[in-house]
């Protein structure tokens, strides 16, 4: 029946063939069939969705309560055979004034009073294990009561603090860091444990300090410190704390040298000892003692330098400082004239010293300045002395005797200079003059007013005289000018009075000269130059100071200038060449100095593709990782892919890509010092690297990449782990 607008029935209702009382007729006249739950005391036996992220919520109204009153509430309780537990709640007050306070929530508890599993309260402190109405404490984010197990990481921004008892860090139930209010302990497992302080991380080992009971390295024993290998002669750091002056009390540092708790010992017999003390006894000390001959005897030390509280120095041979210091006087011991003196000058103490005299000083000979110089016994009070002042006068004094004489003048500076103005030094003598007798070699060009007086030549080289070449010449060559000079009998000229040969009696055609212009008609500025400018010979062109070619200092030369710059300069000798104005070397065939311009580039016959010229200029081939490439140097890593699940692989190559398809074993046959390795799992799958011959085993997860690298001591190491970053195209 359709009833299309209101109707009043006084009937009890409309009734649905076959309907049962569980079910609701809907207005569209539907039947329902869902069960729903009751507002009040129902059980729900599926899954209560509480609507979307933002709309839903559940709520307990607490309105209710009693105002000036506490409240224990429980927003989810567990119930069974074991009793109850209340797996989320809250306890609480209402205020006079109505308002609800929360104490605490918490979870996992028989009742708000009991024990609970976790525990907050509304300034966001946290406990874990708490008993009865207990509250985490102040000033802690997290209180745990009882013993806390953590299988990951723990990282701690602020402090760790025992508030009650001691603090311990423990590893399978055996303390390794322990503190209280006795003592520190950091400790080992059994008698070979060690304990390493690693100051650049726990990878890597250097700088380390290591702490062992085997005697082989640096460890401790009751009396002392001891650093490097014991079993021969080892460096110790000890304390005697005795009462005697042979030991003291104090610190020793030792080396061959250990304190036993009675006595020093030297490990090795064979081997001197030496000690440095600090203590009440001895003061600061240095000690030495002879090999016993036998490890483990005790030596006799022998303290050979002491310096005591008031900084004096005493030596077992040689005195005090106090001594020495009674050597020089007072104030004057300095050779660098910084002492200062300002006294009577008649009355300078004696003694070997020097010093600045002031303005201050009287009876001086002069108003500056000056200094003194004294050389003598201070304990018999016998020295000399000099005396200069600073200024331009005479500036010279003499004092000798007792040190209470007048000082004399001994010289001034103008008559020191006129005088020495007018001598030369032997050494200056044999360089300057030519001596009477005895073989000497004369350089530059020496100009004669008078003809000089020369021999006849007795060798070949030596110098001939006007007469002997003239009886020469006129005995074997009459008739023939061999000089190419004119108007002269037998081709003698006489020369002018600038030592020349006159221009009127040389050919057009020019003869032979040597260190002057040769070339009368071009006056092109060219010399044939024969130890011209100081032993060179060879063709010069004087207007731009260059030998064109010729010999300096045993070197041929070729357009370079007088000196060494620039042109090129042969070794006659190695057959070396040196181009831009330097000497050739002994290690080069050629030596350039400045840019070389090679438009078509430099070609060796040993060369091949894969070579490549070093600083040194020999060849280099290149192999692994850097190759010759589309005519580059390039630097190529060895980049494989593997499909299979065991894949055995080598290489020398620095920098190794491996990257995995089906993930599997990456199993190295070596691996190389300094190897960086780089896998990539791009599979589903997880993967392990393995290098032969070691105990490596590293897990890379699926869609992950990892970096190792072998260091110079042959140890593997994972740089890097990055999980979920690989990914293929």
């Amino acid at each position: 029946m359709d009833i299309n607008y209101a109707y009043y029935t006084s009937a009890k209702g409309y009734r649905i063939v076959n309907g049962t009382a569980t079910q609701f007729l809907k207005a569209d006249g539907s039947v329902d069939n869902r069960a729903y739950v009751n507002k009040t005391g129902d059980s729900m036996t599926g899954t209560l969705n509480m609507g979307t992220a933002v709309a839903g919520v559940v709520k307990k109204d607490l309105s209710t309560i009693t105002a000036a009153s506490g409240f224990a509430r429980d927003i989810l309780q567990l119930t069974g055979s074991n009793g109850v537990i209340d797996a989320m709640g809250w306890f609480g007050s209402v205020e006079a004034d109505g308002s609800v306070k929360m104490n605490y929530g918490y979870v996992g508890a028989t009742s708000y009073s009991a024990t609970k599993a976790l525990v907050w309260t509304s300034d966001q402190r946290v406990g874990i294990g708490l008993s009865g109405t207990s509250l985490p404490l102040d000033g802690y984010r997290l209180h745990v009561s009882g013993n806390s197990y953590t299988s990951g990481n723990i990282g701690v921004a602020g402090t760790i603090n025992s508030t009650a008892g001691e603090l311990l860090v423990q590893r399978m139930g055996v303390n390794r860091i322990r503190t209280g209010s006795a003592a520190t302990i950091i400790s080992a497992d059994g008698s070979s444990g060690n304990i390493y302080l690693r100051p650049q991380g726990d990878t890597s080992n250097a700088g380390q300090v290591i702490v062992n009971a085997n005697n082989t390295t640096q460890f401790v024993d009751a009396h002392n410190l001891l650093l490097g290998t014991q079993t021969t002669a080892g460096s110790s750091v000890f304390h005697t704390n005795l009462t005697n002056t042979t030991h003291g009390y104090g610190v020793w540092l030792g080396q061959n040298l250990q304190f036993n708790g009675t006595d020093f010992i030297q490990p090795r017999g064979t081997l001197n000892s030496w000690g440095f003390s600090v203590n009440n006894h001895k003061y600061f000390s240095f000690n030495y003692g002879k090999a016993t001959g036998a490890n483990g005897d005790i030596p006799s030390l022998s303290e050979v330098v002491k310096i005591n509280n008031t900084g004096r120095i005493t030596t077992l041979n040689d005195g005090s400082s106090e001594d020495w210091n009674s050597g020089f006087p007072t104030n004057y011991a300095n050779s660098k004239a910084s002492v200062i003196y300002s006294g009577d000058l008649l009355a300078t103490p004696a003694g070997t010293y020097s010093a600045f005299v002031s303005t201050a000083s009287t009876n001086k000979p002069f108003q500056n300045v000056g200094g003194l110089i004294s050389v003598g016994i201070t304990s018999s009070s016998m020295s000399f002395k000099l005396l200069g002042a600073r200024d331009n006068s005479d500036n010279l004094w003499f004092q000798s005797g007792d040190g209470t004489g007048a000082f004399r003048q001994v010289a001034t500076r103008d008559w020191v200079s006129s005088q020495l103005s007018n001598y030369h030094t032997k050494s200056e003598a044999l360089s300057l003059f030519v001596g009477k007798t005895g073989a000497e070699s004369i350089s530059g060009t020496k100009t004669f007013i008078n003809s000089p007086i020369i021999p006849n030549a007795s060798s070949n080289g030596h110098a001939v005289n006007f007469g002997q070449m003239d009886a020469f010449l006129t005995a074997t060559l009459s008739g023939f000018v061999p000089l190419g000079l004119l108007g002269v009998q037998n081709g003698v000229a006489t020369l002018g009075t600038d030592g020349k040969v006159p221009s009127s009696q040389l050919p057009s055609s020019a003869g032979i000269k040597v260190n002057e212009e040769f070339s009368t008609i071009t006056g092109s500025g060219f010399y044939l130059s024969d130890d011209y400018m100081g032993g060179e010979v060879g063709l010069y062109d004087k207007e731009f100071n260059v030998l064109v070619a010729g010999r300096e200092n045993g070197l041929h030369k070729f357009g370079a200038t007088y000196g060494g710059s620039g042109g090129v300069i042969v070794d006659p000798v190695t057959g070396h060449m040196a181009y831009g104005g330097v000497a050739p070397t002994d290690s080069h065939n050629h030596y350039f100095n400045g840019t070389i311009r090679i438009p078509y580039g430099i070609y060796s016959e040993s060369s091949n593709n894969d070579d490549v010229y070093g600083g040194s200029g020999n060849l280099y081939r290149l192999a692994h990782e850097v190759i010759m490439e589309d005519e580059f140097i390039r630097f190529r890593p060895d980049d494989v892919e593997f499909h299979g699940s065991s894949n055995i692989y080598g290489s020398k190559n620095r920098v190794v890509k491996i990257t995995l398809l089906e993930g599997g074993d990456i199993i190295m046959q070596s691996m190389p010092e300094y190897q960086e390795i780089t896998i990539m799992n791009i599979s589903g799958n997880q993967a392990k690297f393995r290098v032969n011959n070691t105990n490596v085993n590293f897990t890379i997860p699926p869609k992950s990449s990892a970096r190792y690298y072998m260091n110079r001591n042959g140890r593997i190491i994972q740089e890097s782990l990055n999980v979920g970053n690989c990914i293929s195209s």
